[in-house]
């Protein structure tokens, strides 16, 4: 199984504040730099960073709007890559306390090789339950994803569905 393996290390560094004096504008700054293996061999390394600014316009609700860049250096046979990313979405704080995030993000990936760019728009849906069920607080997402690879020959999608359950053991 070692032949399918992959495996990644990453170490990011996030600062969150305000933007000028009121309380209702906030943002997230977040620095990653990481490193993959496929087959137990080094695969790619990867800097990225991000930014996002938010604007809460009730307790617990807010918008939100990113910019996302990623440079990715070969450790192999594969080509350099650098992408965008672009993001926004809501944050509902709702009467029973529960949060609803709706997103949209947007990817853009040049690589260096043509035949492996790509465009990426994906929709995302999450739920957070306010109330630990049996001490475990739980969110859960789902989200919708099309990679389009359109200089390749004869075109290619790739359509993605993924949905996720995260407890977190408060306990533990």
């Amino acid at each position: 199984m070692a032949d399918f393996a992959f495996s990644s290390a990453a170490l990011s560094y996030i600062k969150r504040g305000f933007t000028g004096t009121g309380s209702d504008l906030t943002y997230q700054i977040e620095i990653t730099r990481g490193r993959t293996w496929y087959a137990e061999q080094p695969f790619m390394q990867y800097a990225s960073a991000s930014v996002t600014q938010n604007y809460i316009f009730r307790s617990g609700s807010f918008v939100f709007a990113g910019l996302a860049r990623e440079k990715q250096q070969s450790l192999s046979a594969r080509q350099d890559a650098r992408n965008w990313g672009l993001s926004a979405g809501l944050r509902l704080g709702l009467t029973n306390k529960d949060q609803l995030t709706l997103s949209a993000n947007a990817k853009k990936s040049n690589f260096i090789d043509a035949t492996l760019d790509y465009e990426q728009p994906t929709l995302s849906a999450r739920y957070a339950f306010a109330r630990p069920i049996a001490g475990v607080s739980i969110d859960m997402g789902l989200s919708f994803s099309r990679k389009n690879h359109e200089t390749l020959r004869f075109g290619r999608q790739d359509k993605t569905i993924s949905a996720d359950v995260t407890g977190v053991f408060n306990q533990i």
